[in-house]
């Protein structure tokens, strides 16, 4: 995803238009993956995509040398390029328009889900949500849920936060330290996830007391149990249902969370916490470091517990470079 909204910045500062192949990268994956209503199976999607982005879809990816030298204005860029593409605009420039872009598509798969409420991908984007609170979404005050014909059940809070949690198959903690270089982020905490770190957040807020969600890539289990058995939350703790959840699903669940706490090293956190600011939900938190012993801002419930923290950074730091983290990065590393 991040290569795809970075192809239009360098389409931008090109003055050039941008088009993609009907298959493949970006349509099939990850579009289509991430969002409704963009399938090949849509008679209308070529027509929403240049009305809604100014698009311009060409044929399968073996008909692009043909293509290519009959126009030879055209320039072709792999997508490993645009990962790493750095933009000319201003970052206020790159927020409006990226923000224009997953208004539209949300809008799109929106529409998608209304005429198709029972299709696979609608019941994959919103399996997570039912497992908690049901398909009617009506709340709490009936435990039971049933999904797929399996039942759940959750003693859940209407409102609820969400946590994802990230191991990077054990280089989480490097990638974390360019984070920490760039921001000032904690270098650690956001894998960690030490309960105070969670508190720090969700008590001024009033949400110390409602449900935590999380969302895991299920490579390390230790900060999890760790929250678990916090005498403070521990009880408030939710793991996603393995069975229902995917991708799409674990996206879907953070960016309506009533607070999104993600992981600065990680695209999936990012796009989370760009998406809720894209559709005016607040409560994203990706930069957290700790606050120094003198500070007069400490709560005195992190004060008994050992250790301060403070929120900074607003959000257009969700519109920053994303800075290389010494790994073979990708658009959906997680």
């Amino acid at each position: 995803l991040r290569a795809f909204f970075k192809s239009f910045d360098m389409a931008r500062d090109a003055g050039a238009t941008l088009a993609i192949h009907d298959e493949g990268f970006p349509i099939d994956s990850p579009l289509n993956e991430v969002f409704l209503g963009l399938h090949g199976n849509n008679p209308h999607r070529n027509r929403l995509l240049e009305e809604n982005f100014g698009l311009l879809v060409i044929g399968p990816r073996d008909e692009m040398p043909s293509y290519v030298s009959k126009n030879a204005s055209i320039e072709v860029v792999k997508s490993s390029s645009m990962f790493w593409y750095k933009s000319e605009l201003s970052l206020h420039g790159r927020k409006q328009h990226r923000q224009y872009l997953l208004q539209h598509l949300y809008q799109i798969t929106a529409d998608e889900m209304k005429k198709h409420p029972d299709s696979t991908r609608v019941v994959n984007m919103c399996s997570p949500l039912w497992a908690f609170f049901g398909k009617d979404i009506k709340g709490p005050e009936n435990n039971e849920k049933m999904v797929n014909g399996t039942r759940y059940i959750m003693n859940i809070t209407e409102k609820y936060s969400v946590v994802h949690s990230r191991f990077f198959e054990g280089n989480g903690y490097k990638s974390l330290e360019k984070m920490h270089k760039k921001f000032g982020v904690d270098p650690k905490a956001s894998i960690d996830l030490p309960p105070d770190y969670i508190t720090s957040i969700l008590t001024p807020l009033g949400m110390q007391n409602k449900s935590i969600i999380i969302i895991a890539d299920g490579k390390n289990t230790e900060p999890v149990n760790r929250l678990k058995s916090d005498p403070g939350i521990g009880h408030l703790i939710h793991l996603v249902p393995p069975d229902v959840s995917s991708m799409i699903g674990d996206m879907m669940i953070g960016i309506l969370g009533d607070v999104f706490i993600g992981n600065p090293a990680s695209t999936f956190s990012w796009f989370i916490a760009q998406s809720r600011n894209a559709l005016g939900l607040d409560h994203s938190y990706l930069f957290l470091k700790r606050q120094k012993e003198n500070s007069t801002n400490r709560s005195d419930d992190n004060s008994k517990r050992g250790r301060y923290w403070e929120i900074f950074c607003n959000d257009d730091c969700l519109y920053d470079e994303y800075p290389r983290t010494g790994r073979n990065a990708s658009a959906s590393d997680g």
